[in-house]
């Protein structure tokens, strides 16, 4: 019983960190792309917000088929779909082989996503999902930690195709642990696809769960955001080779992890709502402190200020997760691809707004997180009509 433990926890460490290393390996090459296919940061950056377009297309479809053959088969089709697209990245010519490569390989990768949430419902509820949400919160940190390195250093010695060769061989992984994978039986629905949008109103209706998606997709935007733009900065502005931004990023693992811990701690001690509101006051001062090093560029200082920005988002984005899917009981599938596809969609719109707004500059991104956590703030003050039924010895409410 412990070893099936053991085992299902790497599984859901694997299957929820697959699509966010195909995101955060990607950013350490976008500079290096712009040279290799002559082509402009608007351009490139253009790729990062098709791979997040194509991740919402396809999460309600592959959430509601997981609902009729269950998770496991959908799944598998997922990951294969998103490895062709991996392939597709890996030998292209052209920056448009690029984009179209992206945008197969999100609509791919987010059915791992969506159904890895799904699967952790299925199982899991009230303060043990929580606190679950938030210990593989801590490790997913640690690998979107690793993977930028492991992809600058690849591609530093070995080529910028190699970031996609290392996504393929994760992939193969998480493949081999899916085969062990047993999976919980449910109440199938019948397959009926006119009926999703009926499903995704359905979800929408339900206040809790709208509210903190959409305060989870603001974090998943603004961390999106960040990393777009620190690709850029560290290298650029701040003159760091790729290899010395790799071992920034590896460094900042530390933060991540130590947020991730203290956040696991004061579930105990907090409601929610009280460390999703505390994770925003993290983020404004965060935003603030970007504002300031546009002006007054340091290491260190811009480094005090994306550490204040990480505790933020562990606060506001573990918390808001866990909320949202604390009352999501029928229609697990659908729920979480629903989840999912309003984190994409907030991602590329607010993506799409940074590119747009300059030449990534520090000062748009500090403005641009200032008026996000300010949004989530309006978001969170939304009058809810029932309480939220968490379980015994979850404190959701104020």
């Amino acid at each position: 019983m412990k070893k099936y433990a053991f085992y299902l926890f790497i599984f859901f460490i694997m299957v929820t960190t697959l699509s966010s290393i195909a995101c955060e390996s990607y950013y350490p090459i976008l500079p290096k792309l712009e040279g290799v296919f002559h082509t402009s940061s608007e351009f490139v950056n253009m790729s990062v917000s098709v791979f997040l377009l194509g991740m919402g297309l396809t999460a309600i479809l592959f959430g509601h088929l997981s609902d009729v053959f269950g998770r496991k088969k959908i799944m598998i089709i997922t990951i294969f779909l998103g490895m062709a697209g991996t392939v597709i990245c890996m030998f292209s010519v052209s920056i448009e082989m690029i984009i179209l490569g992206r945008l197969i390989q999100g609509m791919g990768f987010s059915g791992v996503g969506t159904l890895g949430k799904s699967i952790l419902r299925d199982k899991f509820n009230g303060l043990e999902l929580a606190k679950y949400i938030s210990l593989i919160g801590i490790c997913v940190a640690v690998i979107r930690g690793i993977s930028p390195y492991v992809a600058t250093v690849l591609s530093h010695y070995l080529g910028w195709r190699m970031s996609f060769l290392a996504i393929i061989l994760y992939s193969v992984m998480v493949l081999i642990l899916i085969a062990y994978f047993k999976e919980e039986s449910f109440k199938r629905d019948k397959l009926d696809i006119l009926h999703l949008p009926i499903s995704v109103i359905h979800h929408f209706k339900d206040i809790t769960f709208l509210k903190y998606t959409l305060v989870s997709a603001i974090d998943f935007a603004a961390l999106t955001t960040y990393f777009i733009a620190a690709s850029y900065v560290f290298q650029n502005s701040l003159h760091l080779t790729s290899t010395q931004y790799g071992l920034y990023n590896f460094g900042m693992i530390f933060f991540l992890v130590m947020w991730g811990f203290l956040n696991k701690r004061l579930l105990e001690q907090f409601s929610l709502k009280t460390l999703i509101k505390m994770g925003m006051v993290c983020y404004f001062l965060g935003g603030v402190g970007v504002v300031y090093s546009s002006f007054h560029l340091s290491l260190l200082g811009l480094t005090v200020t994306v550490a204040i920005i990480f505790l933020g988002s562990c606060l506001m984005g573990l918390n808001s997760s866990a909320l949202a899917f604390l009352n999501t009981d029928k229609k697990v599938g659908s729920a979480s691809a629903t989840y999912f596809t309003v984190q994409m969609v907030v991602g590329v719109c607010v993506t799409q707004i940074f590119s747009l707004l300059s030449d990534v500059s520090l000062l748009a991104l500090g403005i641009m997180i200032i008026v996000l956590v300010v949004g989530a703030l309006g978001i969170v003050l939304y009058p809810e009509k029932r309480k939220i039924q968490c379980g015994k010895g979850c404190r959701a409410g104020v």
